[in-house]
């Protein structure tokens, strides 16, 4: 096998690679970034945590409208945060 084509396999995996991490890591940087800021500026109306709230489902929605996620992805995470929110209910209501 050349050793050229090796490498330009290895490149294009590499790349690949990195390029799927990023696109992994997009939305968690863009929650480290919507904290720090909501920290630094006082945002008038709402709580902090409603502003974060409404940072987030406009992040989500535009990720699905622009196909960095696909909609059963945000299926899937909707029914995760639906069962979490369930679960919480029933601690609290347990007197925890």
């Amino acid at each position: 096998m050349d050793i050229s084509l090796t490498q330009t396999k290895t490149t294009n995996s590499l790349l690949f690679f990195v390029i799927q991490q990023v696109r992994a890591a997009i939305f968690p940087l863009f929650i480290f970034f919507i904290l720090g800021i909501t920290l630094v500026i006082d945002l008038p109306i709402l709580a902090r945590y409603d502003w974060l709230l409404l940072f987030c489902v406009a992040m989500q929605f535009f990720m699905v409208k622009t196909n960095l996620e696909s909609v059963d992805e945000l299926k899937v995470i909707t029914v995760f945060h639906f069962i979490g929110l369930v679960m919480e209910i029933f601690k609290v209501n347990m007197g925890s």
